[in-house]
């Protein structure tokens, strides 16, 4: 199986595709990720209007990029080298795809209602999936997705104070210091 068939068999899995949730952005505006979302990237995969390439990002790691940035080329996800069958493997894909979905959509939103999208959608992913709180750091950013997750499912709403604590993280965090302020542009 090539690494296209595996994101898409991820995307379009029971797990993924129950995935809902939203929250009030930070200007205020409801950001949403309904489970459907998950199959348009997929059918993007499938119609070759999104690539899937094994390198361009560093171990453990993927990247979507929405537009050309440098050699990275615009409506692709750069895969470094993974453990292809883990299930952190697979709530990374979810991550990146979340990215996708706002570029589909030509969603304009804060970058930070993106990131904080992406990383509660790979909590849910891996809710889903069993993974237990206890086998993922509380350093990581999953962890916090996760919490989120689970308390969405208990009270239907994102828990104000965790998602503070995420927004805290990603805006301190070196790796996104660079566009954490800015605003993303999908373009479709």
């Amino acid at each position: 199986m090539d690494i296209s068939e595996r994101v898409y068999g991820i995307l379009t899995s029971p797990h993924t595709l129950r995935i809902t949730f939203w929250f009030k952005g930070v200007n205020g505006n409801d950001i949403f990720v309904l489970g459907p979302d998950f199959l348009l990237v997929a059918m993007s995969i499938k119609a070759n209007k999104i690539t899937i390439v094994e390198g361009g990002a560093t171990r453990g790691n993927a990247v979507y990029t929405a537009k050309d940035d440098g050699p990275r080329k615009a409506n692709t996800m750069y895969i470094g080298p993974n453990d292809y069958a883990s299930r952190s493997f697979e709530a990374l894909v979810v991550h990146e795809s979340v990215h996708a979905i706002y570029d589909l959509k030509s969603a304009v939103i804060p970058w930070m209602d993106n990131e904080a999208a992406a990383y509660i959608a790979q909590g849910f992913y891996a809710n889903n999936v069993g993974v237990p709180d206890d086998h993922v750091s509380r350093k990581e950013f999953i962890f916090l997705g996760k919490l989120i997750a689970n308390d969405f499912t208990v009270n239907g709403q994102i828990d104000d104070l965790l998602m503070g604590d995420l927004r805290d993280k990603l805006q301190n965090d070196p790796l996104y210091s660079t566009y954490i302020n800015q605003t993303f542009i999908g373009d479709g």
